[in-house]
């Protein structure tokens, strides 16, 4: 993620990029919102993304977009700090899988 976070805005035929850095606010919301998350929800990850915590943004995402399989540890849901794509994917796999 930090090599994608540091480097420069995607261009034109590019395909990667990271939508919590590199997405206008308006696109970020637009995105979520086609992917039917609630305004709460919407607020959470745009507030994290605005302040340029992209990890966290990320992290974020993936806790709301896989809570109804992520096991719970109290009041919290319990997820590792997304840091890579690749974790990304690999976690969402596992959750899948687990069922």
């Amino acid at each position: 993620c930090n090599k994608i976070i540091t480097s420069n805005h995607p261009g034109p035929g590019d395909n990667h990029g990271c939508p919590f850095r590199h997405f206008s606010k308006e696109q970020l919301i637009t995105s979520l919102q086609q992917q039917k998350l609630g305004e709460e929800d919407i607020g959470s990850i745009t507030e994290l993304s605005d302040q340029g915590h992209c990890q966290l943004a990320c992290t974020r995402h993936f806790e709301i977009t896989h809570r109804a399989r992520l096991p719970t540890t109290g009041a919290s849901i319990a997820v590792e700090r997304i840091i890579h794509p690749n974790q990304y994917y690999d976690q969402s796999v596992a959750l899948v899988t687990k069922e």
